[in-house]
């Protein structure tokens, strides 16, 4: 996929550390637009939604779960065109449908991916997500490119996780009077704690 940056290359060193070699991949993450410039518009938000949504539609068709879309792993760029061009870094931690079991089960309890963008069943430990956990991470990302802000916030990490696993997001849409209300209901959709109400595919 076009949003996906190539491995080049791989290997282990004389000391027996592993590397990978990837393309160099030009632009400026959402992290760092969101701290320049504020919260987005509605149609902003959803242009660039649609383009993650794209790259993990594919990361999921071919069975991985990428468990940490944030702002700061989505890469902006202009094509020569003037196109947004997205890409979809950082698979360090993916989880894959291929994996042994007892690779997945020793994996239980421990918390992969950034808390503040963890899905419940993330923040609960569970082993076994699927790409309902990556739509509820996207969903975090869209509360915050329409609010200037995450729909989860606490002292600390811990208390984070209990929040994401308890408690119901808040509306975009009451924090941002004049939003679209289709574009509440896709974020209010892929943020629902219940996992069979988020959408079932990216």
């Amino acid at each position: 996929h076009p949003g996906i940056v190539p491995v080049l290359d791989e290997g282990s060193l004389p000391d027996g550390s592993f590397y990978i070699v990837i393309k160099r991949a030009h632009g400026e993450g959402l992290n760092a637009l969101l701290r320049r410039h504020g919260a987005l518009t509605g149609p902003q938000a959803a242009l660039i939604a649609q383009r993650v949504a794209d790259i993990l539609h594919r990361v999921h068709g071919q069975g991985y779960v990428h468990r940490d879309v944030k702002p700061e792993h989505i890469l902006m760029d202009q094509t020569k065109s003037g196109h947004l061009r997205v890409t979809l870094l950082d698979f360090g931690i993916c989880a894959s449908r291929y994996a042994a079991k007892n690779e997945r089960e020793d994996e239980r309890g421990r918390v992969f991916g950034t808390p503040s963008y963890s899905s419940p069943e993330q923040a609960s430990g569970n082993p076994y997500v699927d790409a309902r956990s990556d739509i509820f991470g996207m969903g975090i990302v869209m509360f915050e490119m329409v609010t200037g802000r995450q729909p989860f916030r606490a002292a600390n990490v811990t208390s984070l996780l209990r929040r994401i696993i308890r408690e119901d997001a808040p509306r975009a849409g009451l924090i941002i009077g004049n939003m679209d209300r289709r574009v509440d209901a896709v974020i209010a959709r892929s943020l629902s704690r219940d996992i069979n109400m988020r959408f079932s595919s990216a």
